[in-house]
């Protein structure tokens, strides 16, 4: 297969990552890759010269590292800084992870001021945007380099823009409360007004700060985190699409498929293919 540049044969000397490495190319600054594990595999730690971003397409696999450890099923997106150690074992399913590594200098010391930990993207947008770099490796044709080196520069203009990676500690605990209150309910039960009402504070401030705070609206934030529940089932779970939306806040399942379709560019089922891949 052949997505831009020429494809480089795996080679087990000078090999940037681990497993069974089989896909890997470079456009511009940004190496791509695709590696499959076995199942128990373990890897030992390590770490990695430049930053980069994983996503898991099937299996689990869980990773030791500074802060804790991490369980990781299908679908989850980790968006890792240069330097940081850490250690994986891969459990009964083994895994197939899909990432790119940004490599050169200039990328390296932004992310660096960016990015001091390890982070697990719990973004639908994000989620999204992977599966459609990774479709678009599947089937590449002559515009794939351009689009593929797109969506990898925007999946992490989304991460870095809405403070994923970032400390949040400085986070006021009305703001905190107004998130919670987006995540537990339904949209049509809510409005600014309400929101800033329960938090304590005027709806135009809780609307600037909410922007500057999360990169975008109350009601973007509202529809990216139902796509995040949406996502996040459809890539783990068989449920029907009809319960996904019920389960995730949408009015119905035609509601969960035009929305998913505006966020990610794919349907609810092109989405759930590319998590069943072998």
């Amino acid at each position: 297969m052949r997505f831009g540049a020429t494809m480089v044969k795996p080679k087990p000397e000078g090999q940037r990552f681990y497993g069974s490495v089989v896909k890997q190319w470079r456009v511009g600054n940004l190496s791509f890759s695709e590696s499959v594990f076995p199942p128990g595999a373990r890897i030992g730690r390590h770490s990695h010269s430049h930053p980069y971003f994983s996503i898991l397409l099937y299996g689990s696999y869980r990773e030791t590292y500074r802060a804790g450890v991490r369980e990781c099923g299908p679908a989850t997106a980790v968006l890792h800084p240069p330097g940081e150690v850490h250690a994986d074992h891969f459990l009964e399913a083994g895994g197939r992870i899909f990432r790119f590594e940004i490599s050169d200098r200039e990328s390296d010391l932004y992310f660096t001021r960016e990015i001091w930990e390890t982070a697990e993207l719990r973004n639908g947008r994000v989620r999204c945007l992977a599966a459609r770099l990774y479709r678009e490796s599947c089937n590449p044709d002559r515009f794939s380099p351009l689009a593929g080196e797109a969506l990898a520069l925007e999946i992490i203009s989304e991460a870095t823009r809405h403070g994923l990676a970032r400390d949040n500690c400085g986070t006021p605990t009305w703001l905190a409360q107004a998130s919670e209150l987006l995540h537990e309910t339904l949209p049509e039960n809510l409005t600014v007004q309400r929101i800033a009402d329960v938090v304590g504070v005027h709806p135009v401030h809780l609307a600037r700060v909410f922007r500057r705070r999360y990169g975008c609206s109350i009601g973007e934030y509202a529809r990216n985190w139902k796509v995040e529940l949406a996502s996040r089932e459809l890539a783990t779970s068989t449920s029907p699409i009809a319960e996904v939306a019920a389960l995730a806040g949408f009015a119905d399942q035609s509601h969960l498929c035009r929305t998913f379709k505006t966020v990610s560019g794919l349907t609810p089922r092109e989405f759930r293919a590319i998590f069943r891949c072998r």
